[in-house]
């Protein structure tokens, strides 16, 4: 069986990667994806895919109502 040649994952050989990485580092980014995952991962949910969908719904809200509130 032959083996694919994969393309190198390093960020100085593959810049998709590299501009990924770039973006999930950002400050933003980042937070609120450790907040989203931590808050699933403690709640537990039956249903994952819809308290995903809420809680980004009530995160937005929040992030609405604070940028009004300048």
């Amino acid at each position: 069986m032959e083996e694919e040649d994969e393309e190198p994952l390093g960020p100085e050989v593959n810049p998709r990667r590299a501009a990924m990485e770039a973006y999930g580092a950002r400050p933003n980014v980042h937070d609120i994806l450790s907040r989203f995952m931590t808050d699933l991962l403690c709640t537990q949910p039956d249903d994952a895919l819809d308290f995903m969908y809420t809680w980004c719904q009530k995160e937005k809200e929040k992030q609405v109502a604070f940028s009004t509130k300048k």
